[in-house]
């Protein structure tokens, strides 16, 4: 008889983990509370810009393996997937644990003992352990549950290959859970699994993505000198990296996704004393995106002093990566909201993007005919075949890598 999987949230991660359990010969049962997406779910409708995602989901759902409803359902592994969103009170940055302890809530009138229950939601160090206590004060009748943390850690556009294939850290309750966790992971993950406690598992997933944010900063902060000093920032950082033990990153516009820029808010925000460099890199990284926007609007200004009137401008590229459709945090979504109000005409430009800020985005042959000025946000891999050369007329400024 097949083990039953009860996956809450089918978000960036929940969709795709579903999909690669229920594969793996797994009963699973897929719960969101919104509606919509479980009707985008049940008709293929795949706003997750994953190219082998399609064609699993398909697959599963046709062996119906894989099942989506709005409810929980008995079952023997319970995978809490939902968003752990950060909320500003007083210009301080906090988790907001309500989806997550929201899931265990639901989860709780079907939870029987040897029932398994793992966090792979990004959460605050100590989490778990909370989790565990809430969930033995709620059912007291329980006496033996399984319960282990397991941070996620994919690459938007490639998450089913990574979640297969990536080591995984297992971080459990105690020896018992995190072994028993670990088998289930090894039923259907290529990559090595980790054995450690939840806590260290749950700092691992923070201090990754706070060490990325820390290095694009000083990659950020390195750009901000070379322009005043009049540098070319990308052949600094070429030569740079000649040096067999340095590896400095690309600047860019600032930093988005949903993982970086949120992730070190999770260690900061109950670490205030103890984490100067980390707030630090927020505060530069946030602060590139403003001099980004300052840096524009100098350059429409210019342009109407010399011109008498407003330029056409083009933006390109929206998501928060190159070749990609995701837009979450996305720092050139920041940067055009606020530019666009003192516009007359303008065009965005993203072959990944169908619609952003209301605004249908436009092809590239339209913005290259009509546009004055062009601001490249986000380098996608068909901007790099144009020749600026070509377009005498047109005000080219590359901001990925400057």
């Amino acid at each position: 008889m097949k083990e039953k999987v009860c996956i809450l949230g089918l978000g960036y991660i929940g969709l795709p983990t579903a999909c690669l359990i229920s594969e793996n010969s797994f009963d699973v049962c897929g719960i969101d509370v919104d509606e919509q997406v479980l009707k985008n779910v049940r008709n293929l409708n795949i706003y997750i810009n994953e190219p082998s995602l399609n064609s699993l989901l398909k697959k599963c759902l046709k062996s119906e393996n894989l099942k989506v409803q709005n409810i929980p359902t008995y079952a023997d592994y319970f995978l809490i997937c939902t968003p752990t969103p950060i909320v500003y009170n007083n210009n301080q940055a906090k988790p907001d644990l309500s989806f997550v302890f929201g899931a265990i809530d639901s989860i709780l009138f079907f939870l029987k003992n040897n029932n398994t229950i793992i966090i792979e939601s990004t959460v605050p160090v100590g989490t778990t352990e909370k989790i565990t206590k809430y969930v033995k004060q709620a059912r007291p009748d329980l006496n033996k549950i399984f319960i282990a943390y397991c941070p996620e850690r994919v690459l938007p556009g490639n998450i089913v290959f990574e979640l297969k294939n990536n080591t995984r850290i297992i971080g459990g309750i105690n020896k018992i859970s995190t072994n028993k966790v670990a088998k289930f992971y090894q039923s259907f993950v290529l990559g090595e699994i980790l054995h450690t406690t939840s806590k260290v598992a749950e700092i691992c997933k923070l201090a990754e993505n706070a060490f990325r944010d820390v290095n694009i900063a000083f990659a950020n902060e390195l750009s901000l000198i070379c322009k005043d000093k009049n540098i070319n920032v990308s052949e600094v950082i070429n030569f740079t990296n000649k040096h067999p033990r340095v590896n400095i990153l690309k600047p860019g516009i600032g930093v988005g996704g949903h993982c970086i820029p949120v992730d070190p808010w999770f260690l900061i925000s109950e670490n205030y004393k103890k984490s100067e460099l980390m707030r630090t890199a927020r505060e530069v990284n946030t602060k590139k995106t403003i001099y980004i926007i300052n840096d524009i609007e100098m350059q429409i200004e210019s342009f109407f002093k010399n011109n008498k009137r407003l330029p056409v401008v083009s933006f390109f590229g929206v998501s928060y990566k190159e070749n990609s459709n995701d837009v979450r945090g996305a720092p050139a979504v920041q940067i055009i909201d606020k530019i666009i109000k003192k516009l007359d005409k303008f065009y965005i430009v993203d072959s990944f993007v169908e619609k952003i800020l209301n605004i249908k985005t436009h092809n590239l042959e339209t913005a290259l005919e009509n546009s004055d000025i062009i601001f490249i946000l986000v380098k996608h891999d068909n901007f790099n075949d144009i020749d600026i050369k070509i377009f005498n007329k047109i005000i080219f400024i590359d901001y990925t890598c400057s």
